[in-house]
């Protein structure tokens, strides 16, 4: 059995590109013309980011859903739009800056991090103080 060694570049570059996913249950025919034009374009704004978009019908209500989602579980933005509308390119646009927005405002551990020591540290001096 051979073993390559790997060097730590390997493992310190993670290269993530969003995909465009559709939700199985196949699309009817006006949602997929109208995907079917903007699919390009609309995976192109989505390939260096960080997150993917999933594209669903929902059969009942004639709508179409636009989900911009990390993983399976946490946060995500969805639009909803009647499913023989051609707005697709338009919509998902808004669903990617939407989702890019909540990212900035979400705190980072770091700020966590800061804003326990801080309030840590005030503490420690009001419980240090010497009352005259």
């Amino acid at each position: 059995m051979r073993v390559e060694k790997m060097n730590s570049s390997q493992f310190t570059s993670t290269n993530f590109n969003g995909k465009t996913n559709i939700i199985p249950g196949d699309l009817s025919y006006e949602p997929a013309k109208y995907l079917g034009k903007a699919y390009k374009s609309i995976e192109n704004m989505i390939k260096d980011k960080n997150f993917d978009l999933f594209i669903k019908q929902n059969h009942q209500q004639n709508t179409v859903s636009i989900i911009a989602r990390q993983g399976k579980k946490g946060m995500f933005v969805e639009a909803v739009i009647p499913k023989d509308a051609d707005i697709y390119e338009d919509t998902a646009k808004e669903v990617i800056q939407s989702y890019e927005d909540l990212q900035k405002s979400k705190p980072t551990f770091k700020d966590k991090v800061k804003k326990f020591l801080d309030n840590a540290g005030e503490k420690f001096l009001k419980t240090m103080e010497i009352k005259e």
